[in-house]
């Protein structure tokens, strides 16, 4: 199916810092992602005093190199997932807008704001947008801090400084995979230093061994949370679910609010393979949101000047799905085969 088109553009109204020509887009989260930065070039500083020293006298240099190489190939996935579009759902024009409204389903002067569709045979819920005067695609979900609804919205993460969404989620694992890897890597060398330090070599305390005893602490806290959040996204790519997904256990097994079996995974034989594969490797998700700086008088905006005319083609993948009809991020003609609040189906909204 194609988008409705209209020649005149909106005022984005989304709360994101947009520059760059809108190529970058990130939250408003400026304190925590500041102070996350700032963290982070701590427990740099910290190693690099402590233990570089150590680890060139002792070792060869590539010991050294290797973290270095991780820090920039982690630091390369941190600015990519933060400056980038995670997924954002452009809001609908005037005609689109009108035309959603009549599609709302009036019971009692109560809206039903709430519909099912169908997806590899299983009914999955959408829900009517009041923000953005839109029917939300699966999995969708607005982030009330960034005022956008985000297609496939896993969280919205104040460290990144942004929300993680389809587009950028695979950059947002491999940053968890490599500071992990980085901090565990740091924390092992830095309790060799230790031992070393004192039965090795049968040494007293002096600074050099505080700084080592102070870097493994943070170092030790650090690993152990970041290590736990990339242990939970390992299993949730392996199931092919989001944080949302699994915080409301409707498609999660053994939970008590399991409503049905996941739509949007994969029953190979493989599956947790095939999953991690499908939420990693590929093609980039495109781009639906295209913003333009708009000046009247001393006052300058940004508005939405996105191209409605796009083919959606879903696939059946991991973080797609096979819909009954046509699918089109929330725009007209959202779905062609759905289940009414009373059950009847309907060729159309």
């Amino acid at each position: 199916m194609e988008y409705a088109t209209e020649d005149d553009s909106s005022e984005y109204q989304g709360t994101n810092t947009v520059c760059c020509r809108g190529r970058v887009i990130m939250g408003t989260d400026w304190g925590v992602y500041i102070g996350g930065i700032v963290y982070v070039l701590i427990l740099l500083t910290l190693f690099a005093v402590a233990e570089i020293p150590f680890l060139l006298h002792k070792f060869s240099p590539i010991v050294v190199a290797i973290p270095v190489g991780i820090f920039l190939y982690g630091s390369a996935h941190f600015w990519r997932c933060s400056f980038m579009d995670p997924g954002i759902i452009p809001r609908p024009t005037r005609e689109e807008a009108s035309y959603f409204q009549k599609s709302l389903v009036y019971q009692d002067g109560i809206v039903e704001e709430s519909r099912k569709v169908l997806i590899n045979g299983i009914e999955v819920e959408i829900k009517w947008c009041k923000s953005c005067k839109m029917w939300r695609p699966p999995r969708g979900s607005h982030c009330s801090r960034c005022n956008n609804c985000i297609e496939m919205f896993d969280h919205h993460c104040a460290f990144m400084g942004n929300c993680i969404g389809k587009r950028n989620y695979r950059h947002f694992f491999l940053y968890l995979l490599s500071m992990t890897s980085l901090l565990v890597y740091a924390l092992c060398f830095s309790v060799y230093h230790l031992f070393h330090h004192f039965i090795g070599e049968g040494n007293s305390l002096d600074w050099q061994s505080v700084l080592t005893c102070v870097n493994c602490v943070t170092l030790s806290v650090t690993a152990l949370m970041v290590g736990v959040f990339f242990l939970q996204h390992c299993y949730l790519s392996s199931v092919g679910l989001t944080t949302r997904e699994e915080v409301k256990g409707i498609w999660t097994e053994f939970s008590p609010k399991r409503q049905s079996e996941n739509p949007f995974g994969t029953s190979s034989n493989c599956a947790c393979a095939v999953n991690i594969f499908r939420s990693l490797c590929g093609a980039q998700y495109p781009k639906f949101l295209t913003l333009k700086r708009n000046r009247e008088g001393s006052s300058e905006f940004w508005i939405d000047i996105s191209n409605r005319s796009h083919k959606i083609k879903v696939s059946n993948e991991h973080r797609g799905g096979t819909l009954n009809g046509s699918y089109s991020l929330g725009l007209i003609n959202l779905f062609q085969n759905s289940v009414h609040p009373s059950h009847e189906t309907s060729n159309s909204l």
